[in-house]
C-alpha cells in the first residue's frame, strides 16, 4: 500500500510542479515621488515586469 501511494505522489508531482504560477506573468506597479522616480527599478527587479510612475518633484496627497 505504501509502494501505491509513493507511485501515485511521484506521478503526480509534475502535474503540480508544471501547474505553478509564473512570476514572469506579473506586472508591479510603482507610483510616488521623486524617490520612486530615481529609484533604479530595472536593476533592482531584472527579472520582473515593472512600470515606473514615480514624478519628480511632486508629491502624493
Amino acid at each position: 500500500m505504501i509502494k501505491i501511494k509513493n507511485f501515485l505522489l511521484m506521478c503526480l508531482l509534475p502535474i503540480f510542479v508544471c501547474s505553478c504560477e509564473n512570476d514572469l506573468d506579473k506586472a508591479y506597479y510603482f507610483i510616488g515621488d521623486s524617490i520612486i522616480a530615481r529609484w533604479p527599478l530595472d536593476e533592482t527587479l531584472p527579472s520582473q515586469l515593472v512600470h515606473n510612475y514615480g514624478k519628480s518633484g511632486a508629491g502624493i496627497d
